[in-house]
């Protein structure tokens, strides 16, 4: 699936706002645009038993998951043992879930590569809670600016694992700490996260990287997944890429 638009797309039984995914398939998705999808459970997209699923390019921005009982996921909720999904190059802003997850539900491993992570909230887990049996990395990415009102505001890890390399955060953020190695923790410098609006989750949410950001050319190109242009198609160059989506 590549180059659409998904927009205020509603599921208002079960799950997947805008799209579902069974176990028989494993699709890759490559520069799609999520915006303003909502439903209980996953908000934007719902997968169930799905192995090897892959989100490239893409920008998930204000959806969000409705349930107040369980974990939402406001982008994605992965069940009935899917495994081994990846994002890269992609950008979350303002994503949300009423309970659980502003970002993920998660389901065995997934995996940020040069991805960018921001204004996303939940009431535990901005981005996610990890449950039994789940697992979460951020490799080249940024995760800045999420929020929850109980505890996570990045990550809720809940004893299961949780890593971070080449990637910039505030570790304070976290509930549980995200291991690994060669990781900054100072304000990225965003362009204009919020936007025009000042809001995030918004079609002008500018996630670029101003020229005195600290994650510029900190990037390591070793990273499994690694990709070689930005979420604009821009060549990363340099002594070394730079954190997130953009260069």
């Amino acid at each position: 699936i590549t180059h659409c638009v998904f927009t205020s797309n509603v599921a208002s039984e079960f799950a997947g706002g805008a799209l579902g995914v069974d176990f028989t398939s494993s699709p890759s998705l490559n520069n799609n645009t999520f915006l303003t999808n909502s439903a209980p459970f996953g908000g934007a997209i719902f997968a169930s038993g799905s192995k090897g699923l892959l989100f490239s390019n893409s920008k998930f921005l204000g959806n969000l998951a409705t349930t107040t009982s369980a974990t939402g996921g406001g982008v994605l909720a992965l069940q009935g043992d899917a495994n081994n999904t990846t994002f890269v190059n992609c950008v979350f802003s303002g994503n949300k879930a009423n309970n659980y997850s502003g970002v993920l539900k998660g389901e065995g491993s997934t995996r940020f590569v040069n991805c960018s992570l921001t204004g996303n909230s939940a009431n535990y887990g901005g981005i996610t809670i990890l449950f039994s049996g789940e697992s979460v990395a951020f490799e080249n990415s940024i995760l800045w600016g999420n929020s929850a009102t109980s505890s996570g505001a990045d990550v809720f890890v809940n004893s299961q694992t949780a890593t971070a390399s080449y990637s910039l955060f505030n570790p304070t953020q976290s509930s549980g700490s995200l291991t690994g190695s060669n990781n900054l923790s100072s304000d990225p410098l965003f362009t204009d996260a919020d936007g025009a609006d000042n809001t995030y989750g918004s079609a002008d949410d500018d996630l670029t990287l101003q020229s005195s950001s600290p994650a510029i050319n900190q990037a390591s190109t070793s990273v499994t997944d690694y990709p070689s242009t930005d979420l604009l198609g821009k060549t990363r160059y340099g002594s070394a890429p730079d954190l997130g989506a953009y260069e």
